[in-house]
């Protein structure tokens, strides 16, 4: 066999080089590139390494294909869904589609891992929204697991990561940009235009009339104004600011969780006439935020790592009524995570629905159309949601009521 020209060998080692450098990339942060191609609900900035980093650590490796291996995402579930996929490749005598699309399930979840930080924090929280489930974990064990109520379908929940900085006891609620356009502006709209349905549910004829039984307040550069001053038919809704004072009505209930980040999600307390939504297995019913089933206990196990709080000292900040907001000083990160097939503890997949599609979505990506995939639908879920508290002339639910409802964030 006659010698390699230089070119030819320039050429292999090129090749060879956007190999290593394209396997890299989609074992450290996915096949997808832009994340937003996905949604974007999507926000995460995949843990990638630099091409110059990569090519010295190889070539400074006695073992190059444990190098390359060792990229992918070490995260127990990633490991736990890669064991499952291979025993499903291997099995023999199962119907071809529902296998395909099961290992395509699996893929597809495989890469949202690589999306998420290599270190998940020695204690984190971990929302995983198509189950509708919350999780503290600490040094590898779940120390709690509560069930949440997420966005619906149109609001989703976006998946990021972020620290957890505040705990607020007995929150106001200031109500969303989102929800004041869609839902409040229309109802001060008609007050504007003499009332309506408004009127006729409510008895109510002005914007403050109804503010009042919405038990809402507004202001306008900081300072509190009279709504019955404003045309709402002509006014920039974004100007003004509707808060909800603490109390038995406020749709945040006793507490709040926050997590500073660009979508102004957080997690959140619920009122009395909503707890029952914990009890569905379906809950993808809020505007975005996620409401949690026992917040005092998420409180009191977040506060004793942060502070070494008892649970004396959460209930006397619940006790009163009285706002207060407790910065915490660790680092608490929190993973909102959309995974639609995990791995229990006794090494069984578990999966969930496509809530938001964006298995489907991704399939198309990854797969083109190989694998059918399906986006399920929810309107009767929903539907059965917004219409518990639709004023009915037997029910006595006012308006107010109805308002209130579709106003929980």
């Amino acid at each position: 066999m006659g010698a390699v020209s230089p070119a030819a060998a320039a050429a292999a080692e090129l090749s060879i080089t956007f190999a290593v450098l394209k396997y890299a990339r989609h074992a450290r942060g996915g096949r997808l590139g832009d994340l937003a191609s996905v949604s974007k609900m999507v926000d995460y900035k995949p843990p990638l390494r630099k091409p110059g980093e990569v090519l010295a650590e190889i070539a400074a490796s006695s073992a190059p294909d444990a190098y390359l291996r060792s990229l992918h995402p070490r995260h127990e579930q990633f490991q736990a869904l890669r064991r499952i996929l291979l025993k499903l490749r291997t099995e023999q005598g199962r119907d071809g589609a529902d296998k395909l699309v099961r290992q395509a399930r699996i893929v597809i979840n495989m890469e949202r891992w690589r999306w998420l930080p290599p270190d998940l924090g020695d204690f984190h929280v971990w929302n995983n929204v198509p189950e509708f489930v919350t999780r503290v974990i600490r040094k590898g064990e779940v120390v709690y697991t509560d069930r949440i109520v997420a966005g619906q379908p149109e609001w989703a929940t976006p998946v990021f990561s972020a620290d957890m900085k505040t705990i607020v006891f007995n929150p106001s609620w200031g109500v969303p940009d989102g929800i004041r356009r869609k839902e409040l502006w229309p109802r001060l709209r008609e007050t504007s235009q003499g009332g309506g349905l408004l009127e006729l549910f409510t008895g109510t004829k002005s914007a403050k009339s109804l503010l009042d039984k919405l038990k809402l307040q507004v202001s306008h550069q900081g300072k509190p104004i009279d709504p019955d001053k404003v045309d709402w038919a002509s006014a920039n809704i974004g100007a003004y600011e509707f808060r909800q004072p603490p109390g038995p009505a406020n749709p945040l209930g006793r507490l709040k969780f926050m997590f500073p980040n660009k979508h102004d999600v957080y997690m959140h307390d619920t009122t009395a006439t909503e707890r029952d939504l914990f009890a569905r297995s379906f809950r993808g019913l809020s505007h975005g935020c996620m409401r949690v089933s026992d917040p005092r206990r998420f409180a009191v196990i977040l506060l004793a790592q942060d502070k070494g709080w008892s649970e004396a000292e959460v209930d006397s900040h619940l006790s009163g009524g009285a706002t207060r907001e407790v910065k915490l000083t660790t680092r608490i990160p929190v993973h909102m995570t959309y995974f639609t097939a995990t791995v229990d503890s006794e090494g069984t997949l578990q999966t969930f629905p496509d809530l938001y599609g964006l298995d489907t979505r991704m399939g198309a990506l990854l797969f083109g159309s190989k694998v059918p995939l399906v986006t399920p639908r929810y309107t009767e879920e929903i539907k059965a949601m917004q219409n518990r508290h639709r004023p009915t002339a037997s029910a006595g639910t006012s308006l107010a009521d109805a308002i209130a409802s579709i106003f929980s964030p």
